[in-house]
């Protein structure tokens, strides 16, 4: 057999081993950000979202036959992550991280073990955990309002920008303007 037709075979055997394409997400910081992670229909006995870098044996969100354990959470995390739908219908394994800063940008990946319909809900064997998504999130300030805000704390355009800035401004992009005009009068 041609080594072609065995790699295509194998991954005909197994479509689920295969995980989706990383996802890039980018967010500002102080935002809310869901990571999504698509199981198949059936049920789930074991979702834990983990970051590949710094490694750590502490998880994102750990959820075992319906419980959050917190024994296996990154202290960092903890408050911060839920499930975007707690049923988990269909099972969507998606998590919300809330009030996000700089540190949370990172490779997270997020794998799910399937309910076994022949096995009892609480196995001690259950099946293992698949791949199923990679998401890089960036946390960033961008755009040209980055950093500035106004005299209350909220983000503005140049709401307490000093008057250097402002006259920089009107230099560079009202005087060539205005000099256009008197040229073609």
């Amino acid at each position: 057999m041609r080594p072609a037709s065995v790699l295509i075979t194998l991954l005909m055997l197994q479509p689920d081993s295969v995980p989706a394409d990383p996802q890039d997400i980018t967010v500002r910081p102080g935002e809310d950000v869901t990571l999504p992670c698509q199981g198949s229909s059936g049920g789930v006995s074991l979702l834990a979202w983990n970051r590949t870098e710094p490694k750590t044996d502490k998880y994102v969100f750990h959820f075992r036959d319906g419980i959050l354990s917190e024994n296996f959470q990154n202290p960092s995390f903890r408050g911060r992550v839920e499930l975007s739908d707690p049923e988990m219908k269909d099972g969507d394994g998606s998590i919300v991280l809330k009030n996000v800063t700089i540190n949370d940008s990172g490779t997270y990946e997020c794998l799910i073990a399937e309910e076994n319909a022949g096995r009892r809900k609480i196995d001690p064997n259950p099946n293992p955990p698949k791949l199923v998504n990679t998401i890089h999130l960036k946390v960033e300030e961008s755009g040209p309002t980055a950093g500035i805000q106004d005299d209350e704390g909220n983000p503005g355009l140049m709401a307490s920008a000093p008057v250097s800035i402002v006259i920089d401004a009107v230099v560079t992009v009202v005087a060539p303007l205005l000099l256009l005009v008197l040229l073609l009068v």
